[in-house]
């Protein structure tokens, strides 16, 4: 989806100039609360996303494979990265440094379309579930509270 705006005859030799890293299960590709100045783009592998909850828990929100892209909501959003991203097994990725992005979207504006709306759209989840992970214990407490009220009122 990253690079449908990319005619497809255009597409291999731009992933080409792509710099190549390759990562090993349990290496942090993303972490939380840091500002990126990349985004990588999932050629094989499997990596897990998770959050920090207002307790300290980690919380596994995504796995992500091939075909998508990590780092984008720091990228685009200019905001510090809302998840860590660690492989989950060896895992091939493809750099898209700033500059490169800055170039490529010249020539293909679609694509920041494409990645401005994926980011938007993750930020957005990832906000939803961090405030619902934060807010359903004490929720869940305040209907128990309701119902014994309601019990004594009754008797």
């Amino acid at each position: 989806p990253v690079l449908s705006g990319v005619p497809r005859k255009q597409r291999y030799p731009l992933l080409r100039k792509l710099e190549t890293r390759v990562v090993q299960a349990g290496e942090k590709l993303v972490e939380q609360g840091q500002q990126m100045d990349a985004l990588y783009l999932i050629a094989s592998g499997l990596v897990s996303v998770s959050i920090l909850d207002d307790e300290g828990e980690l919380l596994q929100v995504a796995t992500l494979s091939h075909g998508n892209v990590v780092g984008e909501i720091s990228m685009l959003l200019r905001q510090p990265s809302t998840a860590d991203v660690v492989a989950v097994h060896p895992t091939v990725l493809l750099e898209m440094s700033r500059e490169r992005l800055h170039k490529l979207i010249r020539y293909f504006p679609a694509m920041l379309v494409t990645l401005y709306e994926m980011a938007t759209r993750r930020h957005e989840e990832t906000r939803e579930l961090s405030s619902s992970e934060s807010l359903a214990p004490e929720d869940e407490e305040l209907e128990v509270e309701d119902c014994e009220l309601e019990a004594v009122t009754l008797v």
